[in-house]
């Protein structure tokens, strides 16, 4: 007789031998960063933009073309140093990105979760190409930013804990899904 404690371990065995392959799937480089973050300013209006790269394992573009969306959560922050020793936290914001594949239509559909905007490209490679050049993803809209020494700070990660409940477990254990970048920080100019 098969206890379920048997089968529970199989699984995670299993799990974890496909999770500790190399970063690489098939002969791409699984990754993700921010190559660039900044505040623009306009006559009437202050707007935090920033641009990603990544490449994703082949796991989640099965998961994407069979209908399975990926969200992208993006984290920044920009701080005033002019205080110290303490930091005054001047924005602090997180916005996910919603990737998905409509089958029907053939097309890729980026949706930023907070406004329901929706952008639609013909390929992957077009989606990719949009989030790498400017103006990138929006962050944050009307800044009202303080004199100072401010800081700013973006990451992106796959945000796992909006894939469907069955395929959590695995993503947790595999590295094509737990893709995080490092933090990018620059300088706000005055």
């Amino acid at each position: 007789m098969i206890r379920l404690s048997h089968i529970v371990v199989m699984i995670l065995a299993a799990s974890l031998s496909s999770a500790c392959g190399s970063e690489t799937a098939g002969d791409r480089t699984v990754m993700l960063e921010v190559v660039n973050a900044e505040v623009q300013r306009t006559d009437d209006t202050t707007v935090l933009n920033a641009q990603l790269r990544y490449r994703f394992g082949d796991a989640v573009l099965d998961a994407m073309r069979h209908g399975v969306p990926v969200t992208l959560l993006v984290e920044a922050r920009i701080v005033n140093r002019s205080n110290r020793p303490w930091l005054e936290v001047v924005l602090r914001t997180r916005r996910l990105y919603r990737l998905d594949y409509h089958a029907l239509s053939s097309r890729y559909v980026l949706e930023d979760v907070s406004s329901g905007e929706q952008t639609t490209y013909s390929s992957y490679l077009a989606l990719q190409d949009a989030l790498a050049r400017p103006p990138g993803l929006r962050l944050a809209d009307d800044l009202s930013l303080p004199e100072g020494e401010l800081v700013g700070s973006v990451r992106a990660r796959l945000y796992i804990e909006d894939l469907p409940p069955a395929m959590r477990l695995s993503a947790y254990l595999s590295r094509e899904w737990r893709l995080s970048s490092e933090w990018y920080v620059w300088t706000l100019g005055g």
